[in-house]
């Protein structure tokens, strides 16, 4: 597995084409590979193109400038030309390159994943003659998709045991576990549930936006505060003891003359309070709405039973979209890896400023670029496997209805507690990307469940 990129920028192989464009001009063009998944499109602007659009950038020209000794719009060409010659160049230059190189792309019945326009200096195209450039573009990689059906998988032989169960009764008490505040002298532990009010300051003066009061703060969740650990600060406390730190304020903050300052926080421990687990008995069980403990535990086992299905089914698609990337070899287009990089390393980031705040010493940047070396590499994986699953979904020839579509909006609003219209709103503000992205996430589940139910596991 891996992007065979070839580092020369010089096309290895080359076909002359000629294409009618959609305004019935012939239009050279030249093809060219610099791997499987980059094309070179060397395009030539006939010399008859080049003089109507210097002519019309002309023509608007002349409408929008005063020239002192001249009515609006009748200024001659000649004066225009002496004057603006280079503006009219590069005008005419941003127009022909992006349009000549849709019209290729288009009529060379490519699909590209990414256009990369050349820069190009304004005093290379002249009205009398010819323009040439080279486009570069990105495609998907043609590969051939190997036998996907039977592919074997080791039996998953784990059951639900008595511990599980116990565990899952457990979790239950704790979340109907009721807060008492610990009366007895003691100093505070993990677990506790401590209720502070914070007061921050910079430069010696109260910053309102920092005032907390009865922030309840479980011990051992790893709670932050403008990048303060409070886990550290608030263990080994006692009611009314007062803990002064220092944090940053965020750099992204909306309050731009407090980014980045220090922060004086004053952190007093107002009361602690403990988790109290309810008894595991009938009443417990006629507190959920069932009629005894009995039932309770057929319940919790039955959904355990469930969960274990679910998580077992992930684990073989799991195996199964490794086997697919370790199975296919073929290169990748780098704007895809470029892209799912970025997305990974800022979440990477936003974890790292959430756990040690705007830290941007070196040893931050040190983590990151070790982080940035680990990512490559899944992220190498993970736009593999989305081309295979694109390939899969074509070949079987999968579509959406706009029902899928739906009830995913639907899902993902019920899972970001948004309502549905904020979600298609947060969806299309990437523009047909967006949109995209999510199309192609349903097709590759449909894609990897093809291959699941022709999977063979063995006994």
């Amino acid at each position: 597995m891996g992007n065979r990129e070839g580092s020369s920028p010089s096309s290895r192989t080359s076909s002359h084409t000629s294409y009618w464009d959609p305004f019935g001009e012939l239009m050279k063009v030249e093809v060219g590979e610099i791997s499987s998944v980059r094309r070179t499109l060397t395009i030539e602007v006939s010399e008859e193109d080049v003089k109507k659009e210097f002519a019309r950038a002309y023509t608007d020209l002349r409408k929008r400038v005063r020239v002192p000794g001249f009515r609006p719009g009748k200024a001659p060409h000649s004066l225009l030309e002496r004057k603006y010659a280079d503006v009219v160049a590069e005008d005419v230059v941003l127009k022909l390159v992006p349009d000549y190189s849709r019209r290729a792309v288009k009529e060379s019945g490519m699909s590209p994943i990414m256009v990369e326009f050349p820069s190009i200096d304004h005093k290379s195209i002249h009205t009398d003659k010819a323009f040439s450039f080279t486009t570069t573009i990105e495609i998907k990689p043609n590969f051939k998709m190997n036998d996907i059906n039977g592919i074997p998988l080791s039996k998953e032989t784990r059951k639900i045991t008595a511990e599980d169960e116990e565990k899952a009764l457990d979790a239950l008490r704790h979340r109907q576990a009721t807060l008492h505040e610990v009366t007895e002298e003691r100093e505070t532990v993990e677990g506790d549930f401590v209720s502070v009010d914070i007061s921050g300051f910079v430069g010696g003066r109260p910053i309102e936006a920092l005032t907390q009061t009865g922030v309840l703060v479980h011990l051992g969740s790893k709670s932050s505060y403008m990048g303060v650990e409070l886990d550290a600060q608030l263990t080994a406390q006692r009611k009314g003891d007062t803990i002064d730190v220092t944090g940053t304020y965020p750099k992204d903050s909306s309050h731009s003359d407090l980014s980045g300052k220090p922060v004086a926080l004053a952190i007093h421990v107002r009361a602690v309070k403990a988790s109290v687990l309810p008894e595991l008995d009938d009443e417990f069980a006629t507190d959920l709405g069932l009629t005894s403990l009995g039932e309770l535990k057929q319940k919790v086992r039955e959904g355990l039973e469930v969960q274990l299905k679910r998580d077992t089914e992930k684990l073989y698609k799991d195996q199964l979209v490794k086997h697919l990337v370790d199975t296919h070899t073929f290169d990748i287009p780098p704007s895809l890896l470029q892209e799912e990089m970025a997305l990974a390393m800022q979440h990477v980031e936003h974890d790292h400023q959430h756990e040690h705040g705007d830290d941007d010493g070196s040893e931050k940047q040190d983590k990151l670029r070790t982080l940035r070396a680990n990512i490559q590499e899944t992220a190498m994986a993970q736009v593999k496997a989305r081309l295979i699953l694109d390939a899969i979904a074509k070949e079987q020839g999968f579509t959406l209805s706009d029902d899928e579509i739906e009830t995913e909006y639907r899902s993902l609003a019920e899972q970001m507690k948004l309502s549905v219209a904020e979600v298609k709103r947060k969806v299309h503000a990437g523009g047909d990307r967006g949109v995209e992205r999510l199309k192609a996430r349903l097709l590759h589940l449909k894609a990897i469940q093809h291959v699941y139910d022709n999977a063979h596991i063995q006994d």
